[in-house]
């Protein structure tokens, strides 16, 4: 597999908080990198 680099937005995925989601994602996808946009800067590069 290969690494995989993820941004999660800063807004609610299906009613789920965008920290927590990130978590789940990170635990499924091991060999990625799963980060949390902190800024509506950070959403757009």
């Amino acid at each position: 597999m290969t690494d995989r680099e993820i941004l999660v937005l800063r807004q609610k995925i299906h009613g789920t908080d965008a920290d927590i989601y990130r978590e789940e994602l990170a635990k499924r996808l091991p060999d990625g990198e799963v980060r949390l946009a902190r800024t509506p800067a950070e959403e757009q590069e």
